[in-house]
C-alpha cells in the first residue's frame, strides 16, 4: 500500500489516513471510543510537559530541558515507528499510530525550536541560532534511529519477553492498562498545578491561577494534536504552526507599537500557551523523522531534501522571529515548553 507525501508516494503499514481525523465515532473492537484517547494522549503530554519536566535551565543561553524533550521525543517516535513495522496486530498498530498523532506531536515542538533559535541569535549571534537548529535535527534523527534500533535488537529473541510485551500492547486488556495510565499522569499533572509544593503552605489564588492555566494548556494541546492529525505531510504543518507564531508575534508588536500593551498577566499566559500548546502540537516535529524515514526506503535523495525543506523552514523562521526584539519573544518563549515545549 502506498500514498503521497510532499507529491512522493512512500510505503506505509497502515495507511496515515485510516487513523485521521477520527472524533470518536469509530471505536476499537471492545467498544472503547477513539475519542477517549484523543483527549487523554495530548492532554497526558502537556501535562508532562508543563508540570514534570525541570524548570529551564540554561547553559550558554540553551533551554536544556525544553531542548532534551524534543530529542526524547525523536527517541520515543523511533521506537513507536519499529513497533508498528514489526507488529502484525492491527489495534497494536492503530495504538501505535495514535500516540504518534495525539501524544508525540503535543510532546514534541518544531516551533519551539526556531523561536529559540532566533533566542540564542540575539544574546550570541547567528552562528549560535544556526548551530541550535542543526544540532537539534542531527541529535533527534539520531535518537529517532537509536529507538528502532532497540526495537529490532529486541525482536532478535524469538522468547523475548519484552518482544511479547512490545508487539501485544495494543491488546483489550493492556489498552485498559495504558489508560488508566494515561488518566494517572493526568491527575497528578493537575493536581501538582493546583498545589503548593511539597503542600507547605494552603493553596492561594496563585496556585488556582496556575491550574486554570494548565487546564488552558491541555485545552489547546488537544486542539492543537487533533488538527494536526488532518495535516497532509509534516513540512505543511511545521511550516504553518511557525507561521501562526510569527502572526502572533506580530500583531503583538503591532499592538505595542500602537500603545496596547498585553500587561494583563493573564492575556499572557493565554498567548504563552496557544503559542507553546497548540502551534507546539499542531506541528509535526517527530512526524518529520518517520516521514523522511518512510521516503528514504524508495526515494533516498528526496527524503534528504525532505529534511532539508524542514531545516530551511526552521532557519526561515528563526530569521523572521530575530526581527523582533527580544521583549516580544519574552511574551511567548521563556514558558513555551508548557508546552514549550
Amino acid at each position: 500500500m502506498t500514498t503521497k507525501i510532499h507529491g512522493f508516494p512512500r510505503p506505509l503499514t497502515p495507511e496515515p489516513s485510516q487513523h485521521r481525523g477520527y472524533i470518536g465515532i469509530q471505536t476499537w473492537p471492545d467498544g472503547t471510543p477513539l475519542l477517549l484517547w484523543q483527549i487523554l494522549l495530548p492532554s497526558a503530554a502537556e501535562c508532562i510537559t508543563s508540570e514534570f519536566l525541570p524548570s529551564p535551565t540554561v547553559a550558554s543561553g540553551i533551554d536544556l530541558p525544553s531542548s532534551l524533550a524534543n530529542v526524547l521525543g525523536a527517541g520515543l517516535e523511533g521506537l513507536r515507528y519499529g513497533l508498528e513495522r514489526r507488529s502484525e496486530l492491527p489495534d497494536t498498530r492503530l495504538l501505535c499510530a495514535l500516540v504518534r498523532l495525539y501524544f508525540l506531536s503535543a510532546f514534541t515542538s518544531f516551533p519551539f525550536v526556531a523561536v529559540h533559535a532566533a533566542e540564542l541569535w540575539i544574546i550570541n549571534g547567528v552562528t549560535a541560532g544556526l548551530l541550535y537548529i542543526t544540532l537539534v535535527f542531527v541529535c533527534a534523527f539520531a535518537a529517532f534511529h537509536f529507538g528502532r534500533v532497540m526495537v529490532d535488537y529486541t525482536a532478535g529473541f524469538e522468547s523475548s519477553k519484552v518482544t511479547s510485551v512490545f508487539t501485544q500492547c495494543g491488546a483489550p486488556a493492556e489498552r485498559r492498562q495504558w489508560l488508566q495510565l494515561l488518566a494517572c499522569v493526568v491527575a497528578l499533572g493537575l493536581l501538582k498545578s493546583s498545589m503548593p509544593p511539597f503542600m507547605m503552605r494552603i493553596p492561594t489564588d496563585a496556585d488556582a491561577s496556575r491550574l486554570v492555566e494548565t487546564c488552558t494548556g491541555i485545552g489547546f494541546a488537544i486542539l492543537g494534536a487533533w488538527l494536526g492529525s488532518h495535516a497532509s505531510s509534516s513540512l505543511r504543518a511545521n511550516f504553518l504552526t511557525c507561521a501562526v507564531v510569527a502572526i502572533a508575534f506580530s500583531l503583538l508588536r503591532r499592538a505595542e507599537s500602537a500603545g496596547v500593551t498585553l500587561r494583563n498577566p493573564h492575556l499572557e499566559k493565554i498567548l504563552t500557551k496557544f503559542v507553546g500548546s497548540f502551534c507546539g502540537a499542531a506541528s509535526g516535529f517527530a512526524a518529520m523523522l518517520s516521514d523522511a524515514t518512510d521516503v528514504a526506503h524508495q526515494h533516498p535523495r528526496l527524503a534528504v531534501l525532505d529534511v532539508l525543506s524542514n531545516w530551511g523552514v526552521a532557519i526561515l523562521f528563526t530569521g523572521v522571529y530575530y526581527a523582533f526584539d527580544r521583549e516580544g519573544l519574552d511574551v511567548c518563549a521563556h514558558s513555551m515548553y508548557s508546552f514549550c515545549a
